[in-house]
């Protein structure tokens, strides 16, 4: 039995909280708590309210020990002479004791009422953390099973644009034909969604430009490849590309952006109703040409240049009914 008690698991030092004291928690030193520590050094620093207990005892003793002559000599005397004082000493005593010891359970529960706060505070960021862990691994699972999704039609594509192709070519096709047609396909497909996707793209905006600036027709359409080709514009003019402004009839008829580019930053803009583009410098426009057409200079002609051939001898002239044989111009 004596050996029992030297093992290591009954030796002082640090505890080791695993295999059968795996989960139990350590005892908490609440007497070591702040709000004890704190109380415990109030009362050690704090001076004594009142009267000494044992001053009292000893003087209320000795006053009625003067005029004591019940016990018939001086130490029966004595003896109920301080038999009173005593009691209320024990009892001033155990009130003290008492005071203290309500003091520091409050204090003790004070200490308990904090830690628990704060495991539960550790608790709740613990459960907020297992959760989001959690919400985190849903949702790499949904990604993971969408990607998988994808790749499974991406297959089924493949497999089904590979029987079209075997098909349109026949019996004869070799497998590298055949992959090379069932690409084609692929790629015409996701042509036609991408092209139908611009489409619906553009309308939305041509509905825009209706609501927003009236524009229908021509007028939308120009607004558009305006909108669809800022960097072209911008490329080729050398100038910040702006939006939209509407010109005004002078008298002459003549449209006039005097007026609306006055208070316009810099930069190139377009009348879609119009057609004009124009460069507005320090509030003065300029209508310029389409800078998403090429230039009169650059354009030149397509046809083969033709050169003149000049005739020094009438003789060499082909005219119509006249013998062009030369055996027979001979002297």
């Amino acid at each position: 039995m004596s050996k029992v008690f030297r093992r290591p698991m009954f030796r002082g030092g640090s505890t080791n909280m695993n295999g059968i004291m795996s989960g139990i928690k350590d005892r908490q030193n609440y007497a070591e708590g702040k709000a004890a520590k704190a109380y415990r050094e109030f009362i050690q620093e704090s001076p004594r309210s009142g009267i000494d207990p044992i001053a009292k005892l000893l003087i209320s003793g000795g006053l009625r020990g003067l005029s004591e002559t019940r016990g018939g000599s001086a130490l029966a005397n004595t003896a109920l002479a301080f038999q009173e004082p005593t009691e209320r000493l024990f009892s001033d005593l155990e009130k003290r004791d008492t005071t203290e010891r309500t003091a520091m359970e409050k204090a003790l529960a004070f200490d308990l009422q904090n830690e628990r706060t704060a495991e539960k505070r550790l608790q709740a960021l613990a459960d907020i953390k297992s959760k989001q862990d959690f919400e985190m691994s849903k949702l790499d699972k949904s990604i993971e099973a969408q990607i998988n999704l994808e790749n499974i039609k991406a297959q089924n594509k493949k497999i089904n644009a590979q029987k079209e192709a075997r098909v349109m070519l026949g019996p004869d096709a070799t497998d590298e034909e055949i992959n090379a047609k069932a690409a084609e396909i692929l790629q015409q497909r996701v042509f036609g969604v991408e092209n139908r996707f611009q489409q619906k793209a553009k309308q939305d905006k041509l509905a825009n430009y209706e609501s927003s600036y009236g524009l229908t027709g021509t007028a939308a359409e120009e607004y558009y490849e305006f909108e669809n080709n800022r960097g072209l514009i911008e490329e080729a003019t050398g100038r910040p590309v702006r939006s939209f402004i509407k010109g005004q009839r002078n008298q002459k008829g003549q449209v006039d952006y005097t007026q609306k580019a006055r208070n316009k930053p810099d930069g190139i803009y377009i009348d879609p109703i119009n057609g004009n583009y124009i460069d507005i410098r320090n509030g003065v426009p300029t209508i310029i040409d389409n800078p998403l057409l090429p230039s009169t200079d650059d354009m030149t002609s397509s046809l083969p240049k033709i050169e003149e051939e000049v005739v020094e001898d009438i003789n060499e002239i082909n005219l119509p009914g006249r013998n062009n044989n030369p055996l027979m111009n001979i002297g």
